[in-house]
């Protein structure tokens, strides 16, 4: 029960950290409901938390949404990169495959050629 209790404080104690204004404003309110019974100080002490509320959901949305766009961009240049990669290498292979047909045509139909290349190639 202790470290649930440590655990949940913690938590507690990082939610007061990144959104200390709420707590603020909700005692002020209450301060100003006690002091001066005037319901309109509270509602507009309400009000500005809904403002800022809204204020950090846009800017969550616009984090977002730039995020979102810079992931596709990102996206999208890497597919292009991938894209002239694979050109590249078929480019490489369609030359590879030009230059051994090149290569293979003096000893196509000539046995005693192919013999002499497969000695070469046995010695060496």
């Amino acid at each position: 029960m202790y470290l649930t209790l440590l655990k949940w404080a913690k938590r507690a104690w990082v939610w007061v950290k990144h959104y200390w204004y709420i707590p603020v404003i909700l005692i002020l309110s209450l301060f100003l409901l006690i002091v001066t019974r005037d319901k309109k100080s509270v509602s507009k002490a309400l009000g500005q938390i809904n403002d800022i509320r809204d204020k950090e959901r846009k800017a969550v949305k616009k984090i977002e949404q730039e995020f979102q766009e810079k992931q596709k961009f990102s996206e999208e240049k890497a597919e292009k990169e991938k894209e002239k990669v694979r050109e590249d290498a078929s480019d490489k292979l369609a030359d590879a495959e030009r230059r051994i047909e090149e290569d293979l045509k003096p000893i196509e139909h000539d046995s005693e050629a192919i013999n002499d290349e497969l000695e070469d190639l046995l010695n060496d």
